[in-house]
């Protein structure tokens, strides 16, 4: 067995035991740089729901909130200069040079809150995007909310999937695969429809 297989292994293990605690905690984790993998514990919280030992609506929450507190912790380390340190040690959390360049490049791009809600359909992005938030120190508000509408739309996904393959929600994760570029388009979509929508109402409020 891999090394993120027995990750996988070892955050159903917590779930499993501590309930809701664990899959805040291991939430916040995946927020950050820690190596946890988000398509094994959300769609297991989903099947465990489906089971009638959670609550969707309830692991929604959790979930989103662990998302929200590990991007806030993460926004600081990037405020307080992590980067340096995440370049010559984070090779040990999977975490190479390269995926740091390429996150940081991925925020300079897309800037502001539409890029963190996006960052959150793309794989690795999603663990680092907070910290070159923090670095540039995005406005705690727009990052905050952009956080909580993509993570949270994220993770929606995955839990309705594993409460939808129930005791087979390991497939969920070759589901995600598949349909990965669909679900980052209709994110994209979405996205835009409400910067579209926000500026007219910016513009009408305005005017008025």
């Amino acid at each position: 067995m891999g090394l993120l297989a027995s990750l996988a292994g070892f955050s159903l293990s917590v779930i499993s035991t501590l309930g809701y605690t664990g899959l805040f905690l291991l939430m916040v984790g995946e927020s950050m740089v820690l190596p946890i993998p988000s398509e094994a514990v959300l769609p297991f919280a989903g099947f465990l729901a489906s089971d009638g030992r959670f609550t969707l609506l309830a692991a929604w929450g959790v979930a989103t909130f662990g998302t929200l507190v590990g991007s806030l912790l993460s926004y600081a380390l990037g405020a307080y200069g992590v980067r340096p340190l995440l370049e010559r040690w984070g090779k040990y959390v999977f975490v190479t040079r390269h995926h740091i360049e390429v996150t940081h490049a991925f925020f300079e791009r897309k800037g502001g809150g539409i890029g963190i809600f996006l960052s959150r359909f793309v794989p690795v992005v999603r663990h680092l995007i907070s910290i070159p938030a923090g670095s540039a120190r995005m406005p705690l508000a727009p990052f905050c909310v952009a956080t909580v509408l993509g993570g949270g739309a994220w993770n929606l996904i995955l839990l309705y999937a594993g409460y939808q393959f129930g005791s087979h929600y390991e497939d969920v994760s070759a589901f995600v695969e598949q349909y990965k570029w669909l679900i980052l388009g209709a994110a994209i979509v979405l996205a835009s429809a409400a910067l579209v929508v926000w500026k007219m109402r910016t513009k009408r409020e305005n005017a008025g």
